[in-house]
């Protein structure tokens, strides 16, 4: 075999083909290499391998067409099949001698990660993910154009055909789309269907389940080419019938055997099979929702509108991991099939890819568009996908059709209040519960089955009996959400109320003197996190409140009885029952404890007199220090959270901010609902899609592109010219 590979081998490179070879595939990935990640800046290397995936329609079968065909035109192949050497040794060793050509601009292109590194965080998991996913499709396409050389003496013949073979596999995809309306045909076209296996490397893991479908490829295509080969030489030597039919009995029960073996290998659990190697891990489901599945007691099933082959990869990937646990059943609903499958639950229009979550008679529909987040992009005028919120609209399905109550939740109204952003209403609802608009004024009382209430940055007071009403339901065990604005007349009768959970209002608007607390204007602030950093809001992320007022702690003099964890992820609740001396003596005297949650720096300035200031930084009459912007407060069952800034609840500015803010309400809302102490309700924030840039000097892109796409390859091709002109002249 190492004869037979080294004949090869040479025979590539004492000609031009194999230097061809080399120069323009990696001509074709450096091109791409710039596009993308030089000359776009992004830190991912595997979306060059997954943009020239499509040349292998054009090089593999240059690369195979000569391999064997040649031999038959030249008659050189019954000397080969005669020698000394098995048949298996022989093919091996040709395909080896493929397989090391092909090699070579994969290892040479493996260098663009590591160079792209020298720039900047380049994700390098993910991009050798890709490289072993392209690697693996070419390997498989080699194997293919091997058999199909050796089935004919024509070398244009073995081109066309390997560039047809080739062609059909990386288009299978669309092909099974088209014909999903047939019986089972789908099902079997998806065993040649490259791309879909070569999309989980692309999506950042490495499959073993994938790798293993490489692998069977390869070998089928291998031992058919073994196979074709001694049933010629058979008949060249004359052998009878039934070794034909032998070799054709055995050629069936090694393929059989094989695609066994993989259908096996598939129903091992992801979990033991696949290498999760993205760096933020988007399309795996967190501990918080496996907690909710092994509390599962009842059976659920998820309907997915869709054959599975369909179903984009993240998407499949994750069911994948819920389909894991014992009361989880994933089924997929052909559309062409069922058309009318959403009807029984009054969807007659569902979209194809949504998600029916059933348990019993209850259900919710998951509409496939609400799996991911997306954001207009102005200069593309298109959307860019932003986020993936598949996990958190699935956990919040299974809560809401295993749970046998609905929180509901008052949005208080009529004192000229804010309304609440419809992504933060979106945060409510993970939580299973209802969102009801009311106005204070046409209320006699807040019905106590009522879980928590929310006022959002009321410009007007309240009068008495709605203060009572307040009042009434927080002493009966309510919760209650605050925002708060500046307003130049007092909000007196609202104010009290939370006086009583000792929490102040500061008149003014606050301005921060340190660069690192605010963005662009003085009174943007960026506060700093203690108590409320769970559900993907940590200490280092960014929650922007603006023009705030201040706060003050009523049971504490310096305005801090939690401890500041600042620096690390802690739940809300948690952080609440936190050991601390001061909130200890507090709830021993009135059973009242007070919380930091926000605070400015200690070189904030409160402009008392913000509408008639001249500047931000300080004037005669301001106060200077540290402020809290966000307190919470318990005192016995009940429940009050104050954030000092208008902002908190408004979309715009949770989009500014990769939507923090809604994270930190949506944290917040969990523990003033009791959610977190559910087994099944949890609210899980959508996971940001974040692309990773770095950014390369002009003058770098320029040696790199020049030196890459146009110096190495015509190098390469120049030698090889070389050598095939030398080898003439002798």
């Amino acid at each position: 075999m190492a004869a037979i590979f080294k004949r090869e081998f040479r025979a590539f490179f004492n000609g031009v083909l194999g230097w061809l070879f080399v120069a323009v595939t990696f001509a074709f990935m450096s091109l791409y290499f710039l596009v993308y990640n030089l000359l776009n800046g992004l830190a991912n290397a595997g979306y060059l391998y997954g943009a020239v995936i499509f040349l292998y329609i054009v090089t593999i079968p240059i690369l195979t067409m000569k391999i064997f065909a040649e031999d038959r035109k030249n008659k050189t192949d019954q000397m080969l099949y005669t020698a000394p050497v098995s048949l298996f040794k022989l093919v091996m060793g040709k395909y080896l001698a493929l397989a090391a050509v092909f090699t070579i601009p994969v290892l040479i292109s493996a260098l663009f990660p590591i160079i792209l590194s020298s720039y900047g965080a380049v994700p390098l998991g993910e991009s050798y993910a890709c490289a072993l996913g392209y690697y693996l499709y070419g390997l498989a396409a080699i194997a293919i154009g091997l058999y199909i050389s050796s089935k004919t003496e024509n070398v244009i013949v073995a081109a066309v055909l390997t560039v047809l073979a080739t062609f059909l596999v990386y288009v299978m995809t669309g092909i099974e789309n088209i014909i999903s309306s047939v019986p089972v045909l789908p099902t079997l076209l998806e065993g040649l269907n490259f791309m879909s296996r070569f999309e989980i490397f692309e999506s950042g893991y490495i499959d073993l389940t994938a790798v293993l479908y490489f692998v069977t490829v390869i070998a089928v295509f291998i031992f058919l080419t073994i196979m074709g080969i001694k049933t010629r030489r058979s008949t060249f030597t004359k052998k009878n019938f039934a070794r034909k039919t032998g070799s054709l009995l055995l050629t069936v029960i090694v393929i059989a055997a094989l695609v066994a073996g993989n259908i096996g290998f598939s129903k091992i659990p992801e979990k033991y099979t696949s290498y999760n190697m993205e760096s933020n891990k988007v399309y795996d489901i967190t501990d918080d929702t496996r907690a909710v599945l092994e509390a599962l007691t009842t059976d659920v099933t998820f309907y997915v509108y869709n054959t599975e082959n369909s179903v984009d990869t993240g998407v499949r990937r994750t069911l994948g991991q819920y389909d894991e646990y014992e009361h989880i059943t994933v089924e997929y609903i052909d559309p062409s099939e069922q058309p009318n499958f959403g009807e029984q639950y009054e969807a007659e229009s569902l979209s194809t890819g949504s998600i029916v979550v059933v348990c019993g008679d209850k259900y919710k529909v998951v509409d496939y568009d609400d799996l991911y987040e997306y954001e207009v992009n102005y200069y593309t005028y298109s959307y860019d996908t932003t986020g993936y919120d598949a996990e958190g609209q699935l956990t919040s399905a299974i809560g809401y059709v295993t749970s046998t109550e609905t929180d509901i939740v008052y949005v208080i109204g009529g004192n000229d209040e804010l309304s609440l952003g419809s992504g933060f209403t979106e945060a409510i609802t993970k939580l299973n519960a209802e969102v009801e608009s009311v106005d204070l004024i046409t209320l006699d009382e807040i019905p106590a089955e009522v879980s928590a209430i929310i006022i959002l940055a009321p410009e007007t007071d309240i009068n008495e009996d709605e203060a009572q009403i307040i009042r009434d339901y927080l002493d009966n065990g309510g919760s209650m959400y605050v925002t708060l604005q500046y307003t130049q007349s007092p909000l007196t009768n609202f104010y009290s109320i939370l006086e009583d959970y000792g929490i102040g209002v500061e008149s003014g608007i606050i301005t921060e003197t340190d660069r690192s607390y605010y963005y662009q204007e003085a009174d943007y602030l960026i506060p700093s996190l203690t108590n409320a950093t769970a559900n993907g809001t940590s200490g280092g992320d960014t929650v922007f409140m603006l023009q705030c007022v201040g706060l003050t702690n009523l049971t504490s003099d310096d305005d801090d009885t939690a401890e500041d964890t600042s620096d690390e992820s802690v739940s809300l609740a948690s952080a609440l029952d936190a050991d601390d001396v001061e909130a200890e003596e507090a709830a021993e005297e009135d059973d009242l404890s007070v919380y930091v949650l926000a605070k400015t720096s200690e070189n904030a300035v409160l402009k008392t007199s913000p509408y008639t200031a001249t500047t931000l930084d300080y004037e005669e009459g301001d106060e200077t220090g540290e402020f809290s912007i966000g307190l919470a407060a318990e005192k016995g069952d009940t429940k009050v959270v104050v954030f000092a800034s208008p902002a908190m609840t408004d979309d715009t500015v949770d989009s500014y901010i990769s939507n923090y803010n809604s994270k930190l309400f949506g944290n917040v809302m969990s523990y003033l609902t009791g959610a977190e102490e559910s087994d099944t309700s949890v609210a899980i924030p959508a996971k940001e899609i974040s692309t990773t840039y770095v950014t390369v000097a002009t003058k770098d892109i320029i040696v790199l592109g020049v030196t890459f796409i146009i110096i190495v390859p015509v190098v390469m091709i120049i030698i090889g010219i070389v050598i095939w002109v030398r080898r003439r002249k002798r």
